[in-house]
Formats: C-alpha cells, structure tokens, sequence
C-alpha cells in the first residue's frame, strides 16, 4: 500500500488501484489491513483536499471515483472472507464471535478479571500509557519521525508526507482502540509493525 501510495503525484489512478489491490489482498493474511485501508481512504481524501488549488492536476484527483476504486477491492477481499466462513463454518462472522476470535479469547483484558492490562480497559489515560509504552519499546523513533515527517510536509507541502505518516499511524491506532475496548493481549505481537514504520 505505502509503495502504491508513493506514485500518487505522478499516476494517481494506477497508484489507487495498487493501494486497493495490495489492502484487499492483505485482508485475507491480517485483520490490520481493514485498519489500513480505512486509513488510505482518509489519506486519500487528504491528499486531493491539499492538492485541490493545483490545477495542472485538477483532473486526476476526482476523490469519489478514486475513492471506490480504493475501497472495491478490500471490500470484494473482506466479502469473500465472510463467505468462506459461512461456507465452511455456517456462519458469515464466524471469525469474529467464535471461541477462536477476539470476542472468545481468555487472554484479552475484557475476558479476564485482573487481567494486565485492564488499567487500559475503557480508560483514556491509560490507554495512551499502554500505548506510547508499547511504542517506545518497539522503536522510540517512531513517534520522532513521524512527527518531523508531519511537520516537513506541512511546511513544504508535500500531501504525500501526510499520506505516509496517515498509513503508518493506521495500524498503531488500531491497537490503540484495541487496549482501549479490552480486546489485545499482552503481548508485543501488535507493536512489531512500529520498527517497519520507522523505516517507511
């Protein structure tokens, strides 16, 4: 999605399209990906709103068109994935309510009494303290550079700054709404993406 997204000032439409195949395609390896390609959608919205004084290029950046063509393939992926759960299993959100999903783990702090992170569970302070706890363990840069690429774009703008660090957020404010409805685990599973994100 981050590589697709990188074209999107010189071939907007085929940047589109490979931000949406690669996101739809990553649904059926990871459930992130849904956050991923919710965050493209508002990165793309972003980036035509901060472009739209730029006429040369009024043309290419028609936001509800791009913005289907986005979305088309997470949503066929996504579609495909509930009817295989309803094939086999008999039920379309099988994956989401069975004993397997999140809904039915004992190793969420929503499950479990005492759990390690119920501090996180519905409270916004400690959520951001899981949060920015976890993060600065995975990669302490991450917060750094994101903030400096931010500020970069904005001062020189550059909408394809904001696109990455958009893209890049997406998975950590998944699992930021995740610590906050009691639905991760302790782990540092989740905040292996931070040290890739860095990098991006």
């Amino acid at each position: 999605v981050v590589r697709a997204s990188l074209r999107l000032g010189v071939q907007p439409d085929r940047a589109v399209q490979g931000m949406g195949l690669a996101a739809g395609a990553a649904i059926w390896v990871r459930y992130e990906a849904l956050a991923t390609a919710a965050m493209a959608a508002v990165a793309l919205v972003a980036y035509t709103w901060l472009r739209r004084h730029d006429e040369e290029r009024s043309r290419e950046h028609r936001v509800g068109s791009l913005l289907i063509t986005l979305l088309m393939p997470p949503i066929f992926f996504g579609g495909t994935w509930m009817l295989f759960n309803w094939l086999i299993q008999g039920d379309p959100l099988f994956f989401y309510h069975s004993r397997y999903s999140i809904q039915g783990a004992l190793d969420v702090a929503r499950n479990q009494p005492g759990h390690a992170l119920a501090y996180a569970y519905g409270d916004v302070a400690g959520t951001l303290r899981y949060a920015i706890t976890r993060t600065m363990e995975a990669s302490f840069l991450y917060p750094v550079l994101a903030a400096t690429t931010l500020a970069v774009a904005v001062r020189q703008r550059a909408p394809l700054g904001v696109v990455l660090v958009l893209l890049t957020a997406s998975t950590l404010l998944l699992q930021v709404y995740q610590a906050y409805t009691g639905a991760i685990a302790p782990w540092l599973r989740y905040w292996v993406y931070v040290p890739l994100l860095s990098l991006i």
